[in-house]
């Protein structure tokens, strides 16, 4: 009976083992066919962090998105969704703009009506203000 459960457990540790290798080599695949378009650099205030604006792209069943990351000022953009804003629509369609107010203060301008997927008010000590 011993030998029955060890052989059990080896099989039930390799299918998991098997279902989260599929997992990552699936959301690897899917995000390498996504593209950032940037719109818009803003650098803050003493350098410290940059806001990109950008449009994101996952081919011809999605439509396209507008992000706002906040990375290091030395930092390429990641493949990657945005980290403090989404929302439906083109960015250059949208009319959505960012500006520093502080080195810690961060203005998002946008028409009104925009639903956001995501809307972080703050973010790594730097408080986000949508207007």
């Amino acid at each position: 009976m011993g030998k029955i459960i060890k052989v059990a457990a080896v099989v039930f540790i390799s299918l998991i083992g098997l279902a989260i290798t599929s997992l990552v080599l699936v959301s690897e695949f899917l995000s390498g066919m996504c593209g950032n378009e940037i719109i818009q650099n803003a650098l803050s205030p003493g350098n410290h962090f940059k806001a990109i604006l950008f449009s994101r792209d996952c081919g011809a069943t999605t439509n396209f998105n507008t992000h706002i990351s906040l990375i290091a000022p030395d930092e390429g953009l990641p493949n990657e969704s945005g980290n403090v804003f989404i929302v439906n629509g083109d960015p250059k369609d949208l009319n959505i703009e960012i500006d520093w107010l502080t080195p810690t203060d961060l203005v998002v301008r946008h028409a009104a009506g925009l639903t956001a997927h995501k809307k972080e008010n703050r973010y790594r000590g730097i408080t986000v203000t949508y207007k």
